[in-house]
């Protein structure tokens, strides 16, 4: 799977298949697809699930290890995870046999779509999600981000929230130190995350000519 001019390691679309075979709604999202595109290090690999519908976490700790050899790593109970908007019930990480990365499985109080995922994501670069092997989700704070080479804080909730991201950019800027990726805190005065843009991979390059000649006047052309 292509991504904004990226590969998509397939072993990533296999663990998020196997989360969605128990929780449905499952979103693989955030920090792991921004570095990705941006080509910083990817650390681990979030993904989102519905906690108020879903599975109970009981049985997906049961699946995964039981039945995968999947190895819990770290479990936080929460009403705030500080890389997000949204509310988090739970976090769970698993180390996978033969995976290099963490897996965290964030356990989100509504996820009725895709977009409940990403919406609430506190950088624009980090509004993107995977929601199948063919389909994706991005908002314009996204694009704006990924045209720019930067990654941009969006208005916090409050100043809480403004510290927690704050904090987050002084980390993004020292991860990307030395590249041509600009961090940029404060960034706009209002949120631009309530339009989005869900791709089918058939219709990919037509949909991001499209999105980009409209809103930036052509700027990555034909």
């Amino acid at each position: 799977m292509q991504l904004f001019g990226k590969t998509v390691p397939p072993a990533w679309l296999d663990i998020l298949s196997l989360i969605q075979s128990i929780a449905p709604s499952a979103v693989l999202a955030g920090g792991c697809l921004r570095d990705l595109i941006l080509g910083g290090e990817v650390k681990d690999l979030d993904i989102f699930v519905d906690a108020s519908s879903e599975i109970g976490w009981e049985d997906i700790q049961h699946v995964l290890t039981l039945r995968h050899g999947w190895r819990v790593s770290m479990t936080v109970n929460t009403d705030y995870v500080q890389t997000m908007r949204s509310e988090v019930a739970k976090v769970v990480g698993f180390r996978v046999p033969s995976f290099p990365l963490e897996v965290q499985i964030v356990g989100l109080r509504s996820l009725k779509s895709p977009e409940d995922a990403i919406d609430r994501m506190d950088f624009g670069a980090c509004q993107i999600g995977i929601h199948g092997p063919a389909h994706f989700v991005f908002t314009p704070s996204f694009m704006n981000d990924f045209l720019d080479r930067t990654i941009t804080m969006l208005e916090p909730e409050d100043h809480v929230q403004e510290c927690r991201s704050l904090a987050r950019a002084a980390r993004f800027a020292d991860k990307y130190a030395g590249t041509d990726v600009r961090v940029i805190p404060n960034g706009p005065t209002t949120r631009i995350s309530h339009s989005f843009h869900d791709t089918d991979m058939d219709a990919y390059d037509e949909t991001l000519r499209a999105f980009v000649a409209g809103c930036y006047d052509g700027v990555m052309g034909g």
